[in-house]
Parts: structure tokens; C-alpha cells; sequence
């Protein structure tokens, strides 16, 4: 099974932060919000959800919210504080 390149992108954005910090510590993950899925790194310790993208129900077509980058920053600077 072969992931699509958006998904792909947050993955492999979600595992590079694992190599820096904690490996237990994010990961990828999708959120209901209201009628749209929304996809992001998530810390369920720091309580941290950075969405990336969003998609209606039912949807394959994922719509960036913002550069991927610019999410794992502020999901790096989190995970600092908590260090």
C-alpha cells in the first residue's frame, strides 16, 4: 500500500523530528474538525497539534493549510522547551 505524496511528506517530516528528539514523543495524525479532516504532527504530552492539511470526508484531495516547514518548527521549538 503506498501512501500519497502529502500524507508522504508529513510521515517523513514527523520521523526526522523523531531522529532528533524522542521517538515516542510525535507522530503523524488526523483530527475531525467540524466537516473537515485535518492532518498534523502531533505530542500528546505537550498536549502539541501543528495541522498541515485538511480534506472533506469521503475526499482524497488534501489542501495544504501551510508550508509543512514552518509546522516543524514550531513542533521543534515545543519539543525543546519540553527537553
Amino acid at each position: 500500500m503506498t501512501r500519497d505524496l502529502p500524507w508522504d511528506n508529513l510521515y517523513t517530516t514527523c520521523e526526522r523530528l523523531a531522529e532528533k528528539y524522542d521517538p515516542g514523543r510525535l507522530r503523524p495524525a488526523e483530527r475531525l474538525r467540524g466537516l473537515w479532516i485535518v492532518a498534523g504532527i502531533e505530542a500528546p504530552q505537550f498536549a502539541l497539534f501543528e495541522p498541515v492539511m485538511r480534506r472533506r470526508p469521503f475526499s482524497r484531495n488534501w489542501k495544504e493549510l501551510g508550508p509543512i516547514q514552518e509546522a516543524e518548527s514550531r513542533a521543534a521549538a515545543v519539543l525543546q522547551e519540553g527537553t
